[in-house]
């Protein structure tokens, strides 16, 4: 389900051991999976001046579920926002939620009152196992969730740029997901076609080492101007690229909608995307964007096989 901008709540399948439920309200489920938490107004250090939503997330903070697993690509303010996180981590019950980060991170967290056993930081190609009891009952799931590299930079203030790491990260459960995190593919500067640029060469190695992904979130907004912004947020042409490089079988298109954050027309990413994806040969069906609160119902399969999709708006 897209919450909005680059946060997506990913529910994985329910274990094959699991036991049906006798209560209605609590069927069985597989682990929950939360990235890029935002449900703060505005993508700032204040609530009273910065950029604020065009859009609203699709729920009250109060009523997001439970989740097992919370996933965070960098330290930007409209990627890590501390009120939700907080909310999070204060409302359930303690060590009922893991927090993942990339280097350096862990400090942080530490800092607004969270256990560092609660919170595992990784370097770029690092993996950890993350097991999973699940409310149902006894049920476990297990899966692995490996740190990769992406084109960005951190920071969040004038004097911590570059002092902790970004990245983009990829879920080993069916289905397979590689979550792009906030990144660019190429720099192209003032007066240079982008198609006469190089491009970073870990997307193609990411999908060499994984073999494709089921499923993948693929940022597409905030892009412009280009000789500014193109060697850390990527366009729709460089998300349709990446894409190919990650081997993906379905991709969203995320980083859009939410906050006005470059220059180009604000809202018009999806028809930008699929005119990309047309110009790529790319079936418009198998990259595509979701409105706020729907959810893409995916069947679990294996990375490199197509697996049957519906989409649905809650």
């Amino acid at each position: 389900t897209w919450l909005g901008h680059a946060c997506f709540l990913v529910e994985l399948p329910a274990p094959r051991d699991s036991k049906i439920s006798q209560d209605i309200e609590t069927p069985a489920r597989g682990p929950r999976i939360l990235f890029d938490p935002v449900f703060s107004n505005r993508c700032s250090p204040s609530q009273w001046i910065g950029p604020a939503r065009y859009t609203p997330p699709p729920m009250p903070l109060k009523e997001l579920p439970h989740v097992d697993l919370v996933i965070l690509s960098h330290n930007h303010y409209d990627h890590t926002d501390i009120a939700t996180l907080q909310h999070i981590y204060n409302t359930q019950p303690k060590g009922s939620v893991h927090f993942m980060c990339a280097l350096g991170n862990q400090k942080w967290f530490e800092s607004i009152g969270f256990d560092k056993q609660h919170v595992t930081e990784l370097d770029w190609w690092d993996s950890r196992d993350a097991t999973i009891t699940l409310q149902t009952g006894a049920s476990k799931s297990t899966l692995t969730v490996t740190c990769l590299p992406c084109q960005h930079f951190s920071g969040r203030s004038l004097w911590d740029r570059f002092h902790t790491l970004w990245a983009s990260w990829a879920v080993e459960q069916r289905p397979y997901i590689w979550f792009g995190g906030d990144t660019g593919l190429r720099s192209v500067p003032r007066g240079r076609k982008q198609e006469d640029m190089p491009i970073c060469p870990v997307f193609k190695q990411i999908g060499e080492r994984f073999g494709g992904f089921d499923l993948a979130f693929i940022p597409i907004g905030a892009f412009s101007p280009r000789f500014a912004l193109s060697p850390v947020h990527a366009s729709p042409d460089d998300a349709v690229e990446m894409h190919l490089l990650v081997k993906s079988q379905r991709s969203i298109g995320m980083h859009w909608g939410c906050w006005v954050l470059s220059t180009e027309p604000f809202g018009q990413d999806p028809q930008r995307l699929k005119q990309a994806c047309v110009d790529r040969g790319v079936d418009t069906g198998e990259f595509s964007t979701l409105y706020v609160g729907e959810t893409l119902r995916q069947a679990g399969g294996t990375s490199g096989v197509p697996s049957e999709q519906t989409a649905e708006n809650d």
